[in-house]
């Protein structure tokens, strides 16, 4: 009792109810003050696998809601009898003008949004998730377990808890395989690299891993969320400048010809409904809340919209300020050992899904006109149809075996160029794209998707708003794209000097091949030196850390070898 009093402890269990049951044993036990906001205190008669019981209350208090949106349960019927009546309402769209242009845009837009949040209301999110299928015999053996326990506390007969632990030991191993038999299923049912895929990622996923106080390169840690968030984007996004205002206008609309031949043959009826077709139904939405299944299950209605939309928009080479507008979201790279610094995470943009159908449509367009007169390298193998990391090791590997079979080294450069999406300037992207044959409207549609670009990064409660001067933004559609037209013009260049180069997006491979070492190492020091001058040239560096050098050969001893 003066153990009680003096930790403030209250005795609420009442009657004989035990919540400990063993052998030889049967106790009660008391909890924290909270008595004042604990209603119905008991003791569960439901096995818990254990000699301890479960003990069941309700917490009095204002417990926060959690409410969200199922789009998968949106009345999508009375969505797009919304959405139609939402758009023949509207104004009438004069896109002669940057101020009608964006009008246009925005209530586009609002409709979309305003018909989704009407047919999808919002929703109590449900804590949990069924772990395991539930059969007719794991409930009769929780049946039989009860049976036991209720028996053991009316005739205290020591042979009746040997009769209840084993008939526990039964139930928790026919539940562990009932658990394990779920996941077999799950993971037997998976087919496909997209699939798997995600399994991968959702299994590497780490929930506890929040973006916090960060460790700069001084060595000392960030002391609130703005440090962090300006560390975590300085060291990602350079050249940065912070801003409370909108994007700037980029291009004044009609200040020169508009291209209306080129900007009909990009953008058709069919052409923006497979773009919209191509992407997954439910992916991330950006700035503006639109995501795909919203622009796929009312096509019919939207699509004409977007077609004088996106037709205007290519002909004048002009982006409007609500598309330049991205959030940018902090993912933790996997298979860290610690998460302290910026560099343990990934920047992902989003931007608003009606740019990245007209991102989609330029990119169809490039591949199929452009790049069909002057394509890639054909040692280019990312972002290409036909062409995968698997054709790219095919390729490296035969070339590597070759060599110690011909009494040959090989001697491989493995590099990582740094900052490939964000560091990369947009003169380097367009030069790519006028060396490679895309028309000047094309060239200057790009570079007003990248220019005047704001992105908005929060932390918990904080916000930053920052302009983008240079890079083009992860998870952009014509990002992979843009980088490798420009890494494109180092395999050529390098190629035409009969040095072999491999690329897989910002990977380079470099195999330099000869029968003496040091002829080997004095080609790979070479090639190393041209890698460094044709970077510098575009602003560009290599990753250090990342960088490895690898001998192939067979012999032990290379003499006169020399490390580049």
């Amino acid at each position: 009792m003066e153990f009680l009093n003096t930790t403030h402890l209250e005795i609420l269990n009442r009657g004989s109810a035990p919540t400990f049951c063993s052998g030889g044993r049967l106790e009660v036990i008391g909890s924290l003050g909270l008595l004042d906001s604990i209603i119905g205190w008991a003791v569960s008669s439901e096995p818990s696998l254990s000699d301890h019981k479960h003990i069941l209350f309700t917490l009095r208090g204002s417990v926060p809601v959690r409410l969200n949106r199922n789009p998968r349960g949106t009345n999508w019927g009375s969505f797009r009898e919304d959405l139609k009546e939402q758009l023949e309402r509207g104004p009438v769209m004069d896109m002669k003008s940057e101020a009608g242009l964006g009008l246009a845009v925005h209530w586009v837009q609002q409709a979309l949004v305003l018909a989704y949040e009407n047919n999808c209301p919002l929703k109590p999110v449900k804590a949990g998730r069924q772990t395991l299928k539930w059969t007719k015999e794991l409930e009769s053996l929780r049946k039989g377990m009860r049976r036991l326990f209720n028996k053991i506390r009316s005739d205290k007969n020591p042979h009746s808890w040997d009769l209840f632990w084993e008939a526990q030991r039964t139930y928790r191993k026919e539940v562990q395989k009932a658990s394990k038999g779920t996941w077999r299923a799950i993971c037997s049912s998976i087919e496909g690299l997209p699939r798997s895929a995600r399994l991968h990622r959702a299994l590497s996923r780490d929930p506890k891993i929040k973006l916090g106080s960060l460790v700069a390169p001084s060595g000392s840690r960030t002391q609130s969320k703005g440090e962090t968030l300006e560390l975590f984007l300085t060291t990602h996004f350079p050249n940065l400048g912070v801003t409370q205002e909108s994007a700037a206008p980029v291009a004044a609309l009609l200040t020169r010809r508009p291209d209306w031949r080129l900007a009909v043959k990009v953008i058709t009826y069919r052409r923006v409904e497979w773009a919209i077709d191509s992407f997954a139904s439910y992916k991330s939405p950006g700035a503006g809340g639109i995501f795909p299944a919203l622009l796929q299950r009312a096509q019919e209605i939207v699509i004409p919209y977007l077609v004088r939309i996106f037709r205007t928009c290519l002909a004048t080479s002009y982006v409007p300020a609500i598309w330049r507008q991205m959030k940018v979201v902090f993912i933790p790279k996997p298979g860290r050992d610690s998460y302290s610094g910026p560099r343990d995470y990934r920047p992902i943009s989003l931007t608003s899904f009606l740019l990245k159908t007209m991102d989609r449509l330029v990119d169809r367009y490039l591949r199929d006109e452009v790049l069909t007169f002057m394509p890639l390298h054909s040692n280019q193998h990312a972002y290409q149809v036909g062409k995968s990391v698997e054709t790219a090791l095919h390729q490296l590997i035969v070339r590597v075996e070759k060599a110690p079979d011909q009494q040959e080294i090989a001697l491989g450069a493995f590099l990582d160029i740094e900052g490939t999406f964000n560091s990369t300037s947009y003169d380097t992207m367009c030069d790519a794209l006028v060396r490679h044959g895309s028309e000047n409207t094309i060239v200057r549609w790009i570079r007003a998707t990248l220019e005047g670009r704001v992105a908005v990064a929060t932390l918990n409660e904080f916000s930053l708003a920052f302009a983008i001067s240079r890079g083009c933004p992860q998870g952009e559609v014509l990002s992979p794209m843009l980088w490798c037209l420009v890494v494109d013009d180092l395999i050529t260049r390098l190629s035409r000097s009969g040095i072999f180069i491999q690329g897989y997006a910002d990977d380079i491979r470099l195999p330099a091949v000869g029968k003496f070492p040091n002829t080997v190492s004095g080609l790979m020091q070479w090639t190393l030196s041209t890698v460094e001058i044709l970077c510098n040239e575009v602003g560009l560096s290599v990753k250090l850390d990342k960088t490895g050098l690898v001998a192939f050969t067979r012999k032990r001893k290379l003499q006169g070898f020399f490390e580049p």
